[in-house]
Formats: C-alpha cells, structure tokens, sequence
C-alpha cells in the first residue's frame, strides 16, 4: 500500500491537472460519478467507501468518510439496479463513520452500494456468498 501511494503521489506532482483520471486507474474500486475530483491528500487520509470482509457472509461494515457535513444517502443495490436496501439517509457531520449491513435474507451474488454526500456520488461492489 505504501508502494502505491508513493506511486500516486508521485503522477499527481506530474500530471497535477488529471487526478480524477487517476483517481480511478489507481483504485478502480472507487469510482467517481459525480463532481469533481478528490485531492490527492483526502484520498491518502481514507477512503470515501470501503466495506469488509468483502466477500462477506452474511453482514458486513461499510466505512465511509464525510468531508464536510450535510445530507448522507447510502444505498445499496443488486445486479439489476434495483435498490434492496437503504443504510443511511440523514445528516452527517463531517468525518469517518461506519455502518453494518445484513445480508441474511437475500440470496449470494454481486451487489452495488452507492454514498452520496457533498454533491458527489461514489458507487462500490461487493460480493455475499452462501
């Protein structure tokens, strides 16, 4: 990991202009859909998403962080985009926070969570298995 970061780091002292797209070749699992980019330095205190385990059978936490308060939507969704279940639609203030999720009453496979906050949307998978 530490690898990685210098490894980042270093291309946004190069290529200061194009961290979003960096963003995502660096680490695919966090993808941007909305807004702008993140700073090199937010990326490096914590991820905006995060669960684990992952795979997870049949709860698992997912670890967000709010960089400045405000309405927080988190949701979760199956393959075909329906939504199977609404984690947290509320205020948040600004910082790292957690919530878990049981999955015991929907069958194995990939499944979507999606944080909206600060006018940005950032979308996850993660896999239940059986």
């Amino acid at each position: 990991r530490a690898t990685a970061q210098a490894a980042y780091r270093e291309l946004i002292q190069k290529f200061p202009d194009t961290d979003k797209g960096l963003l995502v070749a660096i680490n695919p699992g966090v993808s941007e859909v909305e807004g702008s980019a993140q700073t090199a330095q937010s990326i490096e205190e914590a991820p905006p998403l995060a669960n684990f385990p992952n795979p997870f059978n049949p709860s698992t936490t997912i670890q967000f962080k709010v960089t400045n308060p405000g309405k927080v939507s988190l949701k979760v969704y199956d393959v075909l985009g329906r939504e199977v279940a609404t984690l947290v639609n509320e205020h948040k203030e600004a910082g790292l926070h957690a919530v878990q999720w049981d999955a015991g009453s929907l069958p194995s496979g990939m499944y979507f969570y999606r944080l909206e906050a600060n006018g940005k949307s950032y979308v996850q998978k993660m896999l239940l298995v059986r």
